[in-house]
């Protein structure tokens, strides 16, 4: 009687325990389990209440978005790889237009007047900062600021609570309210890149800075070259 009162006993509890300890592991191993309800993998520390789909119309496709920025491309995890801030219309119909506006002026000036013979290093100068400028400002524009994951629990970077997002933070986050997401290292939003300017995207913000610069003064030079050289080809 021993061994047949011990087998069932020892049999019981482990039925129904295998098929629980199976569908675990096979639910760890499919990528639908980790998205979260809003279609994205990682969730992101916004003020923004969750929608059943977080998506909106985007020049006529379907795109997700965090807070109150675009995502165009995103990564498998969800984690975003070309994303708009909420001042893109500024970027895209005023500081584009007015950087091309200027390049495209002066190339035309240079066909239709070939006597001005501006200095062949001069124009290579003027035309590389006006590219490495638009290139800088897709890179500071498109790029992850630094975007936070929410955390519910306090851990060694997030140890602040910020009720705004009702999230833990890291100590040098902070939240954009143009934005709506809380932001690592943030500093400013820049209406002309479009976006917020925080510690993934401040370094190509410098370099943007630095070639806007330089050639608003190049181009200051060589309007001015132009125009003299014009009026004086008017006189003579």
């Amino acid at each position: 009687m021993g061994p047949q009162l011990t087998e069932p006993l020892l049999s019981r509890p482990l039925e129904p325990s295998s098929p629980k300890i199976n569908n675990q592991s096979n639910d760890d191993d499919g990528d639908d389990d980790l998205v979260l309800p809003n279609g994205q993998q990682i969730e992101y520390a916004t003020s923004v209440p969750d929608e059943p789909t977080r998506k909106l119309k985007f020049c006529g496709c379907e795109r997700s978005r965090i807070g109150k920025m675009i995502v165009i491309v995103s990564r498998k995890d969800g984690s975003p790889v070309l994303i708009l801030g909420p001042l893109w219309p500024f970027c895209t119909f005023i500081t584009i237009p007015v950087i091309l506006v200027g390049m495209i002026g002066m190339s035309l000036i240079l066909i239709y007047y070939s006597k001005l013979a501006l200095p062949l290093w001069a124009m290579s100068v003027y035309f590389s900062l006006g590219g490495l400028t638009l290139i800088s400002l897709g890179m500071v524009g498109c790029r992850d600021p630094g975007l936070v994951e929410r955390k519910r629990e306090a851990d060694v970077e997030a140890i602040l609570w910020n009720e705004q997002v009702q999230s833990y933070q890291p100590l040098d986050a902070h939240y954009s309210r143009e934005c709506k997401v809380l932001i690592q290292g943030f500093d400013h939003v820049c209406p002309w890149t479009g976006t917020a300017i925080g510690s993934k995207n401040i370094k190509a913000f410098y370099v943007f800075v630095s070639c806007i610069s330089f050639l608003v003064v190049s181009s200051i030079l060589l309007w001015g070259f132009c125009i003299a050289k014009m009026i004086k080809f008017s006189r003579g």
